[in-house]
């Protein structure tokens, strides 16, 4: 039989699991969306040749 004093403890116990469980999912989820960068180092062929003095422009491409 649960004594009145019983079930208390054991909701406290369940809400700071689930203040816990907040908290570690919040803090995990702000790695997301955090900044990215890329580098590419090689060399650009036209027609057989270099290419000299020419940007390239890298693109996130998210679309699966």
């Amino acid at each position: 039989m649960w004594t009145f004093g019983a079930i208390c403890t054991c909701v406290h116990v369940m809400l700071k699991l689930l203040v816990l469980c907040t908290v570690v999912c919040s803090v995990s989820s702000l790695g997301l969306g955090r900044t990215q960068s890329s580098g590419v180092k090689g060399r650009l062929i036209c027609d057989g040749k270099p290419a000299a003095g020419v940007t390239v422009k890298l693109y996130d491409d998210d679309r699966g």
